[in-house]
């Protein structure tokens, strides 16, 4: 420590400083001032190292106690050697800041090495008071604890970026399966009812072939609707099953009651209606608000469709009407083309193709569960390629959105019928706009009206009035489409109990043929809800 001690005050002397020693236990401590800043070195037992400290060279109000954390804790972030802390000062209600650092001096260096030492301080200083004092003026609050807003805002971006899809290297592209998987059970509860967590226990089979049979959560992975209804190579005309599972209500086990029952069919196909019930959650529980749907039974239903020729042939009648569909499409014979068809004909792909064949005739014989299974799975493989595929073929993905959309329209999941409907914005179809008023409306978005009344302007500014004989409003589809507007603008009004407004549209459709049931209906409607006061006028805005 001699050594050291010797070589810190020859330095100091080469410097024009004139330094103070005093003990401090075991250390040795030189005060002095550099530049008009305090220091201090301290020289401790066992390690060649000696401290710098440049002392109070900041203060400010308690208050900003935190403010001053929080630079602190930027500044440490990147400072290379050099640390900055606070202390407080009781008596005087005020937070001081020094820096703090570690230095080896070299004998043939040890000027250049403690000037350049203290210098960085004074870096570091005006780096501090200059954050300081803009955090301070933007926050614009004492006791702002701008160090914990930090916080918040770092673990919400946290969280979007765990959302993000990095590219990945050659060789490690995320894995989609060729063909969609049979559509299961299990896949049957999670697409028709919003289970945000859902936990399989076991399945309980009360009526049907597998009676009295206890499947475990194991052995019900891969189950299908067809294996429950199977006995020996016939199908049953009904099943009836209990389906024991745990979700993110974090309380006792729940039930789900499934039924089967045929719904006709033909030598090809056997249609089976399921109808699905959750049992409520019981009011003991005191966590559980009055009025949530989990504490009401939530039923669906929806038709299933089980295949009664083998699968070779199932796959042999795809192909024949694939190539037939390419055939067609070449020779510009669209008119020839079945729905099935025209989905397929500008696709090259055959597990592509054979997903959107059975999910476009599963749609078309209304089994929009099982139609999902097929057209989710197509709708992925033609995103993983949208900006390689062409004109025709941008054309089937839009109609793959749409028809996605509708099924969980017909399922009563608009917020995910929302989602796809949106995608077809870009083709401006008015069977696509239509489907996504529909759904929005169904679903209370709030974006709905004004969407509405922007359809409305649109057409009405590009198409003129109804009412003009010589309009090309008169196009029929465009007419029926402005129609359907105004009839789901009447329903929004009386939704917000805009009463006198609705009466007023609904009287100038009496006389419309495409819209006079509806406004009859609307009318005694508002009627039993809301009369008519007298001297009330017809129009509030």
């Amino acid at each position: 420590m001699k050594v050291r001690e010797r070589l810190v005050h020859q330095t100091l002397k080469q410097m024009n400083c004139a330094c103070k020693w005093e003990d401090d236990n075991d250390d040795r401590v030189a005060a002095f001032d550099y530049q008009n800043g305090h220091f201090r070195i301290r020289l401790e037992k066992d390690t060649p190292y000696i401290r710098v400290m440049y002392l109070f060279f900041y203060t400010t109000k308690a208050d900003y106690l935190n403010l001053a954390r929080h630079v602190c804790n930027q500044s440490n972030l990147n400072s290379e050697c050099e640390r900055i802390v606070y202390s407080t000062n009781s008596e005087k209600n005020e937070v001081d800041l020094h820096a703090i650092t570690g230095v080896l001096l070299h004998p043939d260096h040890a000027r250049e090495i403690l000037a350049r030492t203290m210098q960085n301080m004074f870096s570091w200083q005006n780096a501090f008071a200059r954050r300081f004092e803009e955090l301070l003026r933007s926050a614009n609050n004492e006791g702002v604890d701008i160090e914990a807003d930090a916080v918040k805002w770092g673990h919400e971006m946290s969280l979007l970026r765990e959302m993000e899809l990095a590219h990945q290297p050659e060789g490690e592209l995320r894995d989609t399966p060729d063909q969609a998987k049979p559509l299961t059970v299990v896949d049957l509860v999670q697409r028709l009812f919003d289970l945000n967590t859902f936990q399989v226990d076991r399945l309980e089979v009360l009526d049907g072939p597998m009676q009295g049979r206890d499947l475990s959560a194991e052995q019900l992975t891969a189950l299908t609707p067809r294996q429950l209804l199977d006995h020996q190579g016939t199908l049953a005309p009904r099943c009836v099953a209990v389906l024991h599972f745990q979700d993110d209500t974090k309380h006792a086990q729940r039930t789900l009651l499934l039924l089967l029952n045929e719904h006709g069919g033909d030598d090809k196909t056997r249609y089976y209606r399921l109808t699905m019930t959750i049992e409520p959650l019981s009011a003991r529980y005191h966590d559980v608000p009055f009025g949530w749907s989990k504490n009401q039974a939530q039923t669906v239903s929806a038709l299933v469709a089980v295949d009664l020729i083998a699968d070779k042939q199932r796959v042999d009648e795809f192909r024949y009407m694939w190539k037939e569909a390419l055939g067609k499409a070449k020779s510009g014979d669209q008119e020839g083309l079945t729905d099935e068809q025209k989905l397929v004909c500008e696709i090259t792909d055959e597990s592509l193709a054979k997903d959107l064949y059975l999910g476009r005739r599963h749609f078309s014989n209304n089994c929009f569960a099982e139609a999902l299974n097929y057209l989710e799975h197509a709708f992925g493989q033609l995103l993983s390629r949208f900006k390689y595929l062409k004109n025709a073929q941008k054309e089937q993905f839009y109609e793959v959105c749409y028809l996605i959309g509708f099924c969980y329209a017909e399922l009563k999941r608009y917020d995910r019928a929302i989602y796809y409907l949106e995608l077809t914005a870009p083709q401006r179809r008015i069977t696509y706009t239509t489907e996504q008023v529909n759904c929005m409306v169904n679903f209370s978005d709030i974006r709905v009206e004004d969407m509405v009344d922007g359809l409305i302007g649109e057409l009405e500014m590009h198409h003129g009035d109804d009412d003009d004989e010589d309009s090309p409003m008169l196009d029929a589809n465009v007419r029926s489409f402005y129609n359907f507007l105004r009839r789901r603008k009447v329903y929004l009004l009386i939704e917000r109990e805009s009463y006198p407004y609705a009466r007023k549209l609904l009287k100038d459709m009496l006389n419309e043929p495409e819209n006079s049931d509806f406004a009859i209906n609307e009318l005694a409607y508002l009627q039993r809800i809301a009369p008519k006061k007298e001297g009330e006028p017809d129009d509030d805005v």
